[in-house]
């Protein structure tokens, strides 16, 4: 009887030894699953602040760089408009250098070219006339232009002539050449000493002056076309040597710059003064007459 008892309360005691191991262990497992719990979200609120921090600061960081870039393009464009007009300006520059140098060379060629007219000039332009080395002669006056052909076989016309300029294209189908063309400038209101700015071309390109007039009237078929200038006592005539033949276009320009345009004279100089002393005439009379 006494070891049934002893048995039963042994394992009462087992018993309660075991529930109290069991009721700890869910404690502790309840704990490490609250501290789990309670720690989880805020990781995860913590790891939400960092993203979105990060997300903020690159934001920021692509703005500043796309101000930084806009700002260099900015930069950029003004320096090459910068550029751009500077080199504009450096090429106006040298344009207008190029031409102030054209035509300090086109004044010192024609001064060069100018010989005065004496009596050996004349001699030897009326024998080319005559022997027809000069095969055209243009007159040129104020408002007017005239073409005159000295040999027939040379084909000569007057193209594109204004108060300021004057082309004549030659030809021939039979001669090879060397002829002359003759420009009068036989206007009463030339201006001798305004004679260098002229211009004289064949076709399209300037040429040189020639050492003396003979070189123009006596040229070889293998010489470069050249001209000559004679001042004479009416005006002035440019002389343009033509080697050989094609057809050629020789123009003068800048024909305004040499000629100085005089005030006309009144037809009846004395008509101001007679109707002048006229009227006073007649005021005296009427006051004489009302005075009586």
């Amino acid at each position: 009887m006494y070891k049934i008892v002893g048995i039963f309360l042994a394992l009462v005691l087992i018993a309660g030894l075991t529930g109290v191991a069991f009721a700890e262990y869910n404690d502790n497992s309840s704990s490490a699953r609250e501290s789990s719990h309670d720690k989880g979200p805020s990781n995860d609120n913590s790891i939400d602040d960092s993203q979105n921090y990060t997300k903020s600061d690159d934001q920021n960081k692509t703005g500043e760089e796309s101000q930084s870039e806009y700002k260099s393009l900015n930069e950029n464009n003004h320096d090459s408009n910068e550029e751009d007009h500077q080199a504009d300006q450096e090429e106006n520059k040298t344009s207008h250098e190029n031409q102030d140098q054209e035509e300090i060379n086109n004044e010192n060629n024609n001064e060069k070219a100018t010989h005065q007219e004496d009596q050996q000039t004349r001699n030897d332009l009326g024998d080319a006339i005559e022997n027809k080395t000069v095969s055209t002669i243009v007159n040129i006056g104020e408002h007017s232009q005239e073409t005159k052909s000295i040999d027939d076989n040379i084909d000569a016309h007057t193209d594109n002539s204004t108060n300021d300029s004057v082309s004549v294209t030659v030809d021939s189908k039979t001669e090879s050449g060397p002829k002359v063309i003759v420009f009068n400038l036989n206007s009463t209101t030339i201006d001798v000493s305004s004679i260098k700015y002229l211009h004289i071309t064949y076709d399209g390109q300037s040429i040189s002056p020639a050492a003396d007039i003979n070189s123009v009237l006596h040229a070889k078929s293998t010489d470069n076309p050249s001209y000559a200038i004679i001042v004479t006592q009416n005006g002035a005539q440019v002389l343009v040597s033509i080697p050989h033949f094609s057809n050629h276009t020789i123009t003068l320009s800048s024909i305004s710059k040499a000629m100085s345009l005089v005030p006309p004279v009144p037809e009846f100089p004395l008509a101001v003064p007679v109707l002048l002393a006229g009227t006073i005439s007649v005021i005296i009379f009427y006051r004489m007459k009302f005075i009586k």
